[in-house]
């Protein structure tokens, strides 16, 4: 697989892929990112967990990774990025990604972004009624009387 960025993105995720990175190093990362995504269909956050974090088979794709810099001239740059992968068989499948999923011009949908802020909140620890909680609180922001009490479910108990 070979991803082509622009400066911006090559600087802060055109690292390469070391043998048990720290969780960190690995979010950043566009080789164990993209391997993480093509071995599970996505890459969530327990996928920084200290399990998958030495993965053999994740640092074995990730090694055959490509990160090269593209010919953008803006040094700031972070979109578009250019992903090709080559498969066994000859056949090669291409992707640009001209703004990352979440930005305002390609946004989550309700339904994904619950799915997100749930799986958030469970690795952090709060319980599911409290969040589901948060999240009705949330959505009716607007008519609350006092924003402490929306507040007072962000503190661990």
């Amino acid at each position: 697989m070979a991803a082509r960025v622009p400066p911006l993105a090559h600087r802060l995720v055109g690292r390469p892929d070391i043998a048990d990175p720290a969780p960190n190093y690995a979010r950043l990362c566009i080789p164990f990112v993209a391997a993480t995504t093509l071995i599970d269909g996505t890459c969530e956050p327990d996928a920084f967990g200290a399990e998958r974090l030495r993965d053999a088979g994740v640092h074995a794709l990730a090694a055959r990774v490509s990160v090269e810099l593209d010919d953008n001239p803006d040094v700031n740059a972070l979109w578009p990025q250019h992903f090709a992968i080559e498969l066994a068989d000859g056949r090669r499948w291409q992707r640009t990604i001209e703004t990352p999923i979440g930005h305002p011009d390609n946004p989550l949908s309700r339904e994904r972004h619950l799915a997100k802020f749930r799986t958030c909140w469970q690795l952090g620890g709060m319980t599911a009624e409290r969040g589901e909680r948060l999240i009705e609180m949330i959505d009716g922001l607007e008519s609350q009387p006092d924003v402490r009490a929306l507040a007072a479910l962000l503190v661990r108990s």
